[in-house]
């Protein structure tokens, strides 16, 4: 889809006076300034911080200090603030408003609620919002958000089964998932001591305890095949 399209069907107009209450709050996590689109790429910075987070508006033609002064509008503006957004992943679909301050200025604002998706990179980056300044998010920040994500109450198994009861559970199904992890756990532990995948184990070995000590436990998995000595 040709970037212009998909923004001008968000367009909308913004009153002067709603951009004058706007700007009285002043830069804040959801709301930062940029006198001119020519910072587009910081912008998209601040985007992406506010998808992973609470969301967010920004607006170009207005200095840091809130003065509203608007810039030149035409169509390549919003063509290259759209391709910069474009570089978020997953996708963003921010909406776009425009205010006119002037005969020929314009002041475009980008709002973005918080995205279903965390966490979001700008050029293959992560970012959060630290009150009015954005930030690249640390590994451990990333993955957290990462895990959160897949953990969610969105996914799948976590809903509930409305009309559903355990009468409709295939026991036959259920016993083959739970031998395939436990056959899967059992070949991974002992991969690494270099075992065959043909012959039974019936002795005692490290991998079953994760020490080099002779283990109480017994590994019969089909993955263990050399015997280890009980010195």
């Amino acid at each position: 889809m040709n970037s212009r399209r998909s923004w001008d069907a968000r367009d909308s107009s913004l009153t002067l006076e709603q951009l004058t209450a706007l700007t009285a709050t002043g830069e804040s996590e959801t709301q930062e300034f940029k006198r001119t689109t020519g910072t587009r790429k910081q912008a998209a910075k601040t985007v992406c911080a506010m998808l992973n987070q609470r969301g967010g508006r920004v607006l170009f033609g207005v200095t840091p200090d809130g003065d509203i002064v608007g810039q030149q509008v035409v169509e390549r503006t919003i063509e290259e603030v759209s391709a910069e957004i474009q570089r978020i992943d997953p996708p963003a679909f921010p909406t776009v408003e425009r205010a006119q301050v002037a005969e020929d200025r314009e002041v475009i604002a980008v709002h973005v609620g918080r995205g279903p998706l965390p966490p979001y990179q700008y050029r293959g980056t992560a970012f959060l919002r630290v009150g009015n300044t954005t930030r690249a998010m640390s590994a451990n920040e990333y993955n957290r958000m990462l895990f959160e994500r897949m953990h969610s109450h969105q996914r799948w198994e976590n809903q509930p089964a409305d009309g559903w009861t355990i009468d409709d559970l295939d026991v036959a199904e259920i016993r083959n998932t739970v031998a395939e992890a436990v056959h899967g756990s059992r070949r991974s532990c002992c991969a690494g001591w270099g075992c065959s995948a043909t012959a039974s184990c019936s002795v005692r070995r490290p991998c079953c305890s994760g020490t080099r000590s002779v283990s109480s436990l017994r590994c019969r998995s089909a993955c263990c095949a050399s015997p280890v000595s009980e010195g």
